[in-house]
């Protein structure tokens, strides 16, 4: 007959294991989770000190824009108004890479001054725009003194750059 002791144990260790995971909450730290505004999935709220402790802020979701601006452009648009979100992320991420870049180079400036360019292309941009209310992506972004300061060393340095380069044989500008 075999004792049935050792069976019993490793079951309770089981039980016991599988109690305090389940009590953790699945680990994710916060437990926080997405949320919808105007029909938009968007990051949760970030703690205001935490946001504002560092010049890139809290990105929950890594897609190159703060959690708070994203849900600032989700509050002004809503999900059938897509083109009008996606376009003014577009434009968030270009000016988060903005405050959050030290030391340009010329190039990279007037490459990410084209790449600005062309993210302002969205319908969040137009006056028309139901989104639009007069709120500038870039002051979203550049909200502390830090994010400010970088984004004005970045516009000193682009000032000068001659735009025609972006300007293709027909007039338009080419995002492509």
């Amino acid at each position: 007959m075999r004792n049935s002791k050792p069976m019993l144990t490793l079951a309770a260790i089981f039980a016991v294991c599988g109690l305090f995971l389940a009590s953790c909450g699945g680990g994710s730290g916060s437990g926080s989770s997405a949320t919808t505004i105007n029909g938009i999935s968007v990051p949760p709220e970030p703690d205001a000190t935490q946001n504002n402790a560092t010049v890139a802020g809290v990105d929950s979701n890594s897609n190159g824009v703060r959690d708070d601006v994203e849900r600032k452009i989700a509050e002004k648009t809503n999900a059938t108004e897509n083109q009008d979100f996606t376009g003014a992320v577009a434009a968030a991420k270009v000016y988060q890479e903005i405050v959050t870049t030290n030391n340009w180079s010329a190039d990279t400036a007037k490459q990410v001054a084209k790449r600005l360019i062309c993210s302002s292309k969205s319908n969040y941009f137009t006056q028309e725009s139901s989104a639009y209310k007069g709120d500038s992506i870039s002051d979203m972004v550049a909200n502390t003194d830090d994010r400010k300061n970088n984004l004005k060393q970045y516009t000193a340095l682009t000032s000068g750059i001659d735009y025609a380069d972006f300007v293709g044989a027909d007039g338009e500008i080419h995002c492509e």
